[in-house]
């Protein structure tokens, strides 16, 4: 960020859609660094600046996205059922106002002009001296000192649409339509560019990433907000994904050949495909996602058909139907539906009226029918051998095992037939301290290759890893660990395997 002036005003702005991603999954929240296909043959390695593919044995077989290419992915998401393609999301730079204005909206670019008009009233009466006019013109301070920057140019009323975005998509439009006006403040600013003036658009696309197969690609869906999650459906007809709108996060659906998505609720941050291809189940909150971001909030666990029979997305889609009552966060709403029809989700058990907030996270199945049976996973003895990130679950392919990561690399495997844990990874490294290590690495998510063989991380040292650094690790379950990253190079893992300075 360039800016004097406005990176004065940005400071005191609510955080825009890249801060609301930060909160939802970054920090020191476990990463996904390893996505294998369905039928296990191939993995995609994404860590540092480059996303590798790679064999059933480890082995670097092809780079399908270049480094630093505009068209690379920002984030891969999954694999789609063919096992040849994937879907992933990048951003690119706008052109100008024309090409972000449709993907606005009436009520939120109309928001922008007025906005715009303001700071272009401010900007043509001053008369002082332009690298000062952050500091010196109380107007312009003003401008973007409302508490609610979004709500007050009906930009949005959360976050997502405030802060830099919401600043840089005003200067999009300036410098379409009053560009000889703003100049001088541009190039005091140094953004005569556009680089920093000119917001992003996500594009969610699938693609080709097989060796010897053409790159084809499909361009899904474009959007001015962050698109943090998506997944095919079983047949890979249809695609989910999440939209981080001005208030909640919006699901929605699309057709794999692209076309216009489809809304499907509000709320929901990601959810899971029903076995069947015909609905998705998800946790969702009615309340802004800025309330979320300060605690915990009510919310359900619901389900809603978006598919007839046939595959088909009905004219109407039928009313969305609440499953179970839940203590919702940003870091618990993980859902997967089970083979046998169960649902399986992380929550907190909480009864009202309550003195405090309950806070132990664990694991329930809901059996959906007539007479709906929920159950916890897992007793009290096995809770104890859990790791602390169990919202960060993943579900074998033949759904009767959950690998849940730590914090600090541990993995934990549970059996949900008979509800034992089994402790598979230890102690890797102190993620949150990263003046111990070379690289800032994440804290990684256990990876399925088959229904009996879990990809995880050991650290430096480890029989199964190696000497310099932390090694990804590919064993049977009940079998022994062997090393399948011992090739790859630092700049591809800097992102997952930590290297402890010498």
């Amino acid at each position: 960020m360039n800016s004097h002036a406005i990176r004065l005003i940005f400071k005191k702005l609510p955080l825009a859609a890249a801060g609301v991603l930060a909160l939802l999954f970054a920090g020191c929240e476990p990463v996904e660094f390893l996505l294998w296909s369905p039928d296990g043959q191939h993995g995609l390695v994404v860590g540092g600046d480059e996303i590798a593919l790679v064999d059933a044995a480890g082995t670097i077989v092809g780079k399908p996205f270049a480094p630093k290419d505009p068209k690379t992915p920002m984030q891969v998401e999954a694999w789609m059922p063919d096992s040849h393609r994937v879907l992933a999301v990048r951003a690119v730079k706008a052109k100008n106002w024309s090409e972000i204005a449709p993907l606005l909206g009436v009520e939120r670019a109309q928001g922008v002009i007025r906005a715009a008009d303001e700071m272009l009233g401010i900007i043509r009466t001053y008369r002082g001296d332009w690298s000062k006019f952050g500091d010196e013109d109380p107007r312009f301070k003003a401008w973007g000192d409302h508490l609610d920057f979004a709500a007050h140019y009906s930009i949005g009323s959360g976050s997502s649409s405030a802060g830099w975005e919401g600043i840089t998509t005003v200067l999009a439009y300036l410098r379409e339509r009053h560009a000889a006006e703003i100049a001088p403040l541009l190039e005091t600013e140094g953004m005569t560019d556009g680089n920093d003036s000119i917001p992003e658009i996500y594009e969610l696309f699938s693609r080709n990433v097989l060796p010897g197969e053409a790159p084809a690609e499909q361009l899904l869906v474009r959007s001015v907000d962050a698109l943090p999650w998506a997944c095919p459906s079983p047949d890979g007809r249809m695609i989910a994904f999440a939209r981080i709108e001005p208030e909640r996060p919006a699901l929605c659906i699309v057709s794999a050949q692209g076309g216009e998505p489809l809304q499907v609720d509000e709320g929901a941050a990601q959810a899971a495909w029903t076995p069947d291809g015909q609905a998705l189940v998800y946790q969702k909150t009615t309340v802004p996602f800025s309330a979320v971001e300060k605690q915990a909030q009510l919310g359900t666990l619901t389900r809603r058909q978006v598919r007839d029979a046939a595959g088909n997305v009905p004219a109407k889609l039928a009313d969305a139907e609440d499953l179970a009552g839940v203590l919702f966060s940003n870091e618990q709403n993980r859902v997967a539906c089970l083979p046998d029809g169960r649902i399986l989700f992380a929550g907190c058990e909480l009864s009202l009226p309550a003195v405090e907030t309950a806070r132990e996270l664990t694991l329930f199945v809901l059996q959906p029918g007539a007479t709906r049976v929920l159950e916890r996973v897992v007793n009290a003895d096995a809770q104890k051998k859990l790791p602390g990130g169990i919202g960060h679950f993943t579900v074998s392919p033949d759904g009767r095992h959950v690998a849940i990561p730590g914090t600090s690399g541990e993995v934990a495997v549970l059996s949900l037939e008979t509800g034992e844990v089994t402790e598979i990874g230890g102690y890797v490294a102190d993620y949150r301290d990263s003046s111990k290590y070379e690289n800032s690495a994440s804290a990684p998510v256990p990876a399925w290759r088959t229904a009996s063989e879990l990809c995880y991380i050991v650290p430096a040292g480890d029989a199964a890893g190696g000497a310099r650094r932390a090694e990804v690790v590919l064993q049977p379950l009940g079998g022994v660990p062997r090393a399948i990253s011992r090739t790859w190079s630092d700049e591809l893992t800097k992102g997952f395997l930590p290297r402890p300075k010498p």
